[in-house]
């Protein structure tokens, strides 16, 4: 074999991982914590909205750390959140109906995370937002237009995914 393909070889091998999810340890690091989630509370315009954070913030939680989540009595910390405002925004009206074209789902959150044995708060997130834009069907509409719930479920993943963003900043 040429000298460079040996090298290449070894720099190739010198990168691997024996265990698949070695690669990924960054992401793990620190202590694993027990953490209790809140429901949000809050709400804004649109209604049904804090449940289903909830559930998104936990399941990337779970997905990208090794912490698990549990109900208070055995947390050792916990996860709060306000949603300040959650609205619909206007961006564009069909030309032809007058109806609209393009729509934004909004939401404005304060979150904090305490940790429960000192009562320290080891993380405060402020005015956090997020949007997800879509275009709803109708008559004189784009046809096939997206319904709400699916912007619904890209503000859900966008929100979980800037929520465990920002407390892994600090881990």
């Amino acid at each position: 074999m040429s000298r460079w393909v040996k090298l290449m070889l070894c720099l190739v091998l010198l990168g691997c991982a024996n265990d698949p999810r070695a690669g990924l340890a960054f992401m793990n690091e620190g202590p694993a914590r027990r953490v209790a989630i809140e429901p949000f509370v809050g709400g804004g315009e649109i209604e049904g909205l804090a449940l289903p954070l909830r559930e998104a913030v936990a399941a990337e939680l779970l997905r990208r750390t090794n912490h698990t989540v549990t109900n208070r009595p055995t947390a050792d910390t916990l996860l709060r959140g306000e949603i300040r405002s959650a609205s619909r925004r206007l961006l564009g009206r069909s030309t032809e109906s007058g109806l609209p074209s393009a729509l934004r789902l909004e939401i404005t959150l304060d979150l904090e995370w305490v940790d429960l044995a000192s009562g320290a708060v080891l993380k405060s997130l402020r005015n956090v937002r997020i949007a997800a834009d879509y275009a709803p069907g109708g008559a004189g509409v784009a046809p096939g237009g997206e319904r709400e719930t699916v912007a619904r479920q890209q503000l859900f993943r966008r929100t979980a995914r800037t929520v465990v963003d920002a407390l892994q900043s600090d881990w």
